[in-house]
């Protein structure tokens, strides 16, 4: 290869990773922020205490829009992915599909400074935004619920 080809094939390379990590930047600034919960506003209605998280899973879109009081669920992180809208999402397993339920997960949307570890347990507390349906290969779909405004109290 002529020097000149190896010079303009670098220079291309450096050019097109320059672009790509532009792109991510703006990507990273206009992606909406995740802020942190400032709590349950006055006159919101909460999950009984004694309701497992399995429980209030499997009984659809009852408790959508109530809160799970502090201190919460004790729960541990199972996948930290990226939120979609900018935070985090903490995705914690509360079931395995079985022949009468297929499975149960709970995901909590949080900040993305959140200081948090996969198999860390912590103490959950948030908003029921919604429950989610979705096919996990089973005869029975799982359920996915979904907590905003999410707090977590380190164990």
């Amino acid at each position: 290869m002529k020097p000149i080809h190896l010079v303009t094939l670098i220079l291309v390379a450096v050019a097109v990773m320059l672009g790509i990590t532009m792109m991510k930047k703006k990507q990273e600034q206009s992606a909406p922020k995740v802020a942190a919960s400032s709590g349950p506003p006055a006159g919101a209605t909460f999950v009984d205490v004694e309701k497992a998280p399995l429980d209030v899973i499997m009984s659809g879109n009852m408790y959508v829009g109530q809160w799970i009081k502090e201190p919460g669920w004790q729960v541990a992180i199972k996948e930290i992915t990226k939120s979609s809208d900018g935070g985090k999402a903490l995705r914690i397993e509360v079931s395995q599909p079985s022949t009468l339920r297929g499975s149960a997960w709970i995901v909590a949307v949080v900040p993305e400074d959140t200081d948090i570890k996969v198999n860390q347990f912590v103490m959950l507390s948030g908003r029921i935004d919604e429950i989610r349906e979705f096919n996990d290969g089973g005869p029975i779909p799982g359920r996915t619920l979904v907590v905003r405004d999410a707090k977590l109290t380190r164990l």
